[in-house]
């Protein structure tokens, strides 16, 4: 079962990637939030690392703009170059002017309700994250 919550995450962050724009950027975090899992940009992140080549992986930075990636780095770097993301002095995406935001767009987060059809209740997932996440802060 937890490898089945595990992929229907995945799937979620893929179908939110699928739809950034061109010429634009976003956060592990705001991906993290737009499905509902505010704490899980690091599984958005994990995510990533298998992303489907097809998707504009390149898209998704660290919250402060930064291009993370490892040997990956320079050619998200490059990409984005190409579709006009500018960059601050310091090398990070200019999030102010490239930014985008799942949550203030067009997207219909009713159709990532793919738990429904798998038996998963995606709400009670999320509230027991949230619980484990309260639990560990208490530690």
């Amino acid at each position: 079962m937890k490898g089945e919550r595990v992929s229907l995450f995945f799937e979620q962050v893929y179908a939110v990637v699928a739809r950034v724009p061109y010429g634009r950027a976003v956060s592990y975090g705001q991906i993290a939030r737009a499905l509902g899992r505010p704490r899980a940009a690091r599984e958005v992140g994990w995510a990533m690392r298998c992303c489907p080549e097809d998707l504009p992986w390149h898209r998704v930075v660290m919250k402060d703009g930064s291009v993370t990636g490892g040997v990956w780095a320079e050619l998200r770097r490059a990409r984005l170059l190409e579709e006009g993301v500018a960059f601050t002095r310091d090398g990070r995406v200019d999030m102010k002017a490239h930014g985008w935001d799942p949550v203030g767009s067009d997207i219909d987060f009713e159709e990532f309700d793919f738990g429904v059809e798998m038996g998963i209740d995606v709400d009670a997932d999320a509230d027991a994250d949230a619980d484990a996440d309260a639990d560990a802060d208490v530690k």
